[in-house]
């Protein structure tokens, strides 16, 4: 029934001519938005997981002054 609705308010929406120009230069500066926001996320990952690795990695320095300490 959603879907119905949806139909008959994109049939009676009047469609007009719409006057723009998109020139090349909007067109890259959109490419590189997309890419800038893919990089982001991706950075934004990675940082998380090398932080929840570090958690989890057994820190071997650590370990071997302890052990100097207890003899």
């Amino acid at each position: 029934m959603r879907y119905l609705y949806f139909v008959i308010l994109l049939i009676f929406i009047p469609v007009l001519p719409v006057f723009a120009y998109l020139d090349p230069g909007t067109g890259s500066m959109i490419v590189s938005a997309i890419i800038g926001v893919f990089a982001t996320i991706i950075f934004i990952f990675r940082g998380w997981f090398y932080k929840l690795f570090r958690v989890f990695k057994k820190d071997k320095s650590q370990d071997d002054s302890n052990r100097v300490e207890e003899e």
